[in-house]
C-alpha cells in the first residue's frame, strides 16, 4: 500500500496542473475547494501595486509578492492546519470578475482564486488519511463484546462455586457416616441384665443409625452417647434385642416401645430386679406372676401383703407392650395407664414420661424406691388426672409445670418422701383437683391463699411437714371440703 505522504503529494501536483488548464470553471464549483500548504493572491487586471519594492524568490512558481505578503506567508507556514480547521485561510474574489490568462503561470479574470501550489511532503505527516477497512458483520461492539465476557466470567464462577458447595456436602456426609460408623461398634452390646453379650449378628448400621434419629427427638443425645444410661441401653434392645423388630420407617409404635423400655432400666438401678414381671434370662415369653399391695404403704417390705395376679406377660420380650404387666392401652394402641405400684422399682422418673403426653391418663408408682425428683414432663401430660408416687424417697419440689388451668388432675398423692419447698400459689388454677395429700415431706412457708380458689377440692392432707403461719380464711370458700389435715406443723391462729 503507498505511503499516505505520497499519496499527499501526487494529489497536490495533480491540482497544479489542473488549474494550469485554460479552460473557464464556474466559480460556484470552486467554492468549496479545501486549500492546502502556502497560497498566494493573484493579482487583478489593471490593479495598481501596494508596494514596489519587491523581492521575487529565485524558485517562486507565481508572480511577484511585496515584502508584507511574504511576511504573511512565513506566519502562515508556522503552523500547518488541516484544510477544515477554523484557523484555514481562504481567498475569496468577487463575484462579478471573470478568469483572464496573464500568460505568466498565473490566471485571473477579475477575481481572486486560491492557487495549490506544492509543498514538502514531510509537512503532510501529520495530516489524518482515513484507512480503507474491511466490513466484518460477524464483529460486534466492543459495549456488547465486553458484557459478555462479563456474563461468561459470571456463569464460570457460579458453576464453579456450585460444585465446590455439593463437593463440600459430599465430603461433610462421608466424614459423619464413618463417625457415626465408629460410633455404633463402640456401643457396648448389653443384656436386659446389663451384662455385656456378645451377640450372634450385629444389627446393620443403617437401621441403628435410623432409630437413634428418632429416639433422639425424645431423649437427650448426650444420653444416647453414654453407653450405662438407661436410655443407650433401651436403644440397644430395641435395635438388636427386641424380637418384634419394629420397623424403623414406618411403625408409628417405635417410640412408644423405646419410652417404656427407657422406664424399666431406669427403674432398675444397679440391676436390681423388679418383683413382679421384669423380663427374665429365657428367651421364650413366659407368663408372669404379677402383685397387687394390699397393705398401707408405710408398713415395712417384709410385713407388707399382696394378691398375685397370675398370667401376666413380662417386660421387654416379644408381646406387643401393651400386654405387659402394669400396661393398660386403649383400642387404638395407645399407652393410657401405667399401674407399677409396691413393684420394688429403684431409680428414677425418666423423663421419656413427657412421650404420654396425648394418652397417658394415670400414673400409679406407690411404693417403690424411686428417688431423685419428679420429673417437669409430668406437667406435659395433659390428660392425666390420677398421680400417685407416694411412699417413695423423691426430693425436690413439685414441679410449676403441673400447675396449669388446662389440667384434668383431680387426685395428686406425693405423701411419704421429702419434698421441699412451698405450696405454689399456682394451686389455685387447678380447676378439677379434689384430693391433694403432700403428708409426711417437709414442705415449708405458709399456706397460699389461693388454695380458697380450689372449688372442687374435698380432701386437703398436708400433716406433719414444716408450715407455718395462719390457716387462711379463703378455705372457708372450699364448700366441698370434707377432710382437712395440717396437724404437726407450725401454724398458729385460730381456725377460720
Amino acid at each position: 500500500m503507498p505511503d499516505k505522504n505520497e499519496v499527499a503529494h501526487e494529489s497536490i501536483i495533480e491540482m497544479d496542473l489542473w488549474m494550469d488548464h485554460e479552460a473557464e470553471i464556474p466559480q460556484d464549483s470552486l467554492k468549496n475547494v479545501p486549500s492546502y500548504g502556502t497560497s498566494r493572491k493573484v493579482k487583478r487586471k489593471n490593479e495598481p501595486d501596494e508596494d514596489d519594492s519587491v523581492d521575487e524568490p529565485p524558485d517562486a512558481p507565481g508572480p511577484v509578492k511585496s515584502k508584507k505578503e511574504r511576511t504573511a506567508d512565513k506566519d502562515d507556514d508556522s503552523v500547518d492546519e488541516p484544510p477544515d480547521s477554523p484557523g484555514h485561510r481562504r481567498a475569496s474574489a468577487p463575484e462579478s470578475d471573470l478568469f483572464t490568462n496573464n500568460g505568466g503561470g498565473t490566471r485571473t479574470n477579475n477575481s481572486d482564486l486560491v492557487v495549490a501550489n506544492m509543498v514538502d511532503g514531510s509537512k503532510m505527516a501529520n495530516i489524518p488519511f482515513a484507512q480503507p477497512m474491511e466490513y466484518d458483520p460477524d464483529r460486534k461492539p466492543k459495549k456488547i463484546q465486553r458484557e459478555r465476557k462479563r456474563k461468561t466470567r459470571f456463569w464460570v464462577l457460579t458453576g464453579l462455586a456450585g460444585a465446590l458447595i455439593v463437593a463440600l456436602i459430599i465430603v461433610i456426609a462421608v466424614v459423619v457416616t464413618s463417625n457415626r460408623g465408629e460410633k455404633d461398634k463402640n456401643v457396648p452390646i448389653t443384656s436386659i441384665d446389663g451384662v455385656a453379650n456378645v451377640p450372634t449378628e450385629a444389627p446393620t448400621q443403617s437401621r441403628f443409625s435410623c432409630i437413634a434419629r428418632r429416639t433422639a427427638f425424645l431423649s437427650d443425645p448426650s444420653t444416647l452417647d453414654d453407653p450405662a444410661s438407661p436410655q443407650s441401653r433401651a436403644l440397644w434392645w430395641i435395635t438388636n434385642e427386641d424380637p418384634l423388630g419394629l420397623d424403623c420407617g414406618t411403625n408409628q409404635f417405635l417410640l412408644q416401645r423405646y419410652a417404656l423400655a427407657v422406664f424399666y432400666f431406669s427403674t432398675t438401678k444397679d440391676d436390681s430386679k423388679w418383683l413382679g414381671c421384669g423380663p427374665t434370662e429365657e428367651p421364650t415369653d413366659t407368663d408372669c406372676t404379677g402383685f397387687q399391695l394390699l397393705s398401707n404403704g408405710n408398713i415395712p417390705l417384709k410385713n407388707r401383703k399382696y394378691k398375685e395376679i397370675p398370667n401376666q406377660k413380662q417386660w421387654l420380650k416379644g408381646t406387643n407392650e401393651c400386654e405387659w404387666y402394669g400396661i393398660l392401652c386403649q383400642d387404638e394402641g395407645l399407652v393410657v395407664a401405667i399401674n407399677l405400684g409396691g413393684n420394688n422399682l429403684k431409680g428414677m422418673i425418666p423423663d421419656e414420661i413427657g412421650f404420654f403426653e396425648n394418652t397417658v391418663n394415670e400414673i400409679q408408682l406407690s411404693v417403690n424406691q424411686l428417688t431423685g425428683t419428679i420429673p417437669s414432663e409430668i406437667g406435659l401430660l395433659s390428660l392425666l388426672f390420677f398421680f400417685d408416687v407416694s411412699y417413695n424417697k423423691l426430693t425436690g419440689t413439685i414441679p410449676e409445670e403441673i400447675y396449669h388451668q388446662e389440667s384434668d388432675l383431680d387426685n395428686i398423692i406425693v405423701l411419704g418422701n421429702m419434698i421441699s419447698g412451698t405450696i405454689s400459689t399456682r394451686i389455685g388454677q387447678l380447676n378439677n383437683l379434689k384430693l391433694f395429700n403432700g403428708a409426711r415431706n417437709i414442705f415449708d412457708g405458709t399456706l397460699p391463699t389461693q388454695i380458697g380458689n380450689v372449688t372442687p377440692l374435698v380432701q386437703l392432707f398436708l400433716h406433719e411437714n414444716k408450715l407455718s403461719g395462719s390457716i387462711p380464711t379463703e378455705i372457708g370458700k372450699l364448700t366441698d371440703l370434707s377432710v382437712l389435715d395440717v396437724s404437726d406443723n407450725a401454724l398458729n391462729g385460730t381456725i377460720p
